[in-house]
């Protein structure tokens, strides 16, 4: 059996370990009303990439509810886990099929997102990975947090932004 002052230092040792790991991660902090989120690099390119792919003609609204359904579905236990898998997930994304996300990947390396509508695909992108999950449309202030699909053309869409429906369930 351990003794209280052993369980003390133990912990402190475990807990030292992980903040070393945290604090050397490659992870970018944000603050949304509060609250810390991580995120890395590589998934804002990843999620600026598909939102332009799939929204770049939208407008901020329409890019930032792109980029919300993507990380709903990577926060629900019936989507994977990464912005990766749930944007090659077999049948989802066309951009990511005909060549167009790859593309854009490379044009994010080449720093084409820091201009113009990439740069704001971008913007959207940090503030969904922030934990955004409102958006503003024709002055009106949308919740999102549970709409996982959108397309061109949904059947029994609950909502239309710029050319997009959008819907919560399929």
């Amino acid at each position: 059996m351990f003794t209280k002052s052993t369980m003390i230092r133990l912990f402190m040792i475990i807990f030292i370990a992980c903040m070393a790991i945290l604090f050397t991660s490659n992870k970018a902090e944000a603050k949304v009303e509060g609250t810390n989120y991580m995120y890395t690099k590589k998934e804002v390119k990843e999620l600026s990439a598909i939102i332009y792919c799939e929204a770049g003609d939208q407008g901020y609204a329409g890019m930032l509810a792109v980029g919300i359904v993507i990380m709903n579905r990577k926060n629900s236990i019936a989507y994977p886990n990464t912005i990766k898998e749930v944007i090659f997930q077999k049948g989802q994304f066309t951009p990511t099929r005909n060549g167009m996300y790859k593309r854009e990947i490379k044009m994010y390396k080449k720093g084409a997102y820091k201009k113009a509508d990439r740069k704001l695909a971008k913007q959207a992108a940090i503030a969904a990975l922030s934990g955004e999950r409102n958006i503003k449309y024709r002055g009106r202030k949308i919740k999102m947090n549970k709409y996982l699909f959108f397309s061109r053309k949904l059947n029994n869409a609950k909502l239309r932004i710029g050319e997009h429906d959008f819907k919560v369930r399929y």
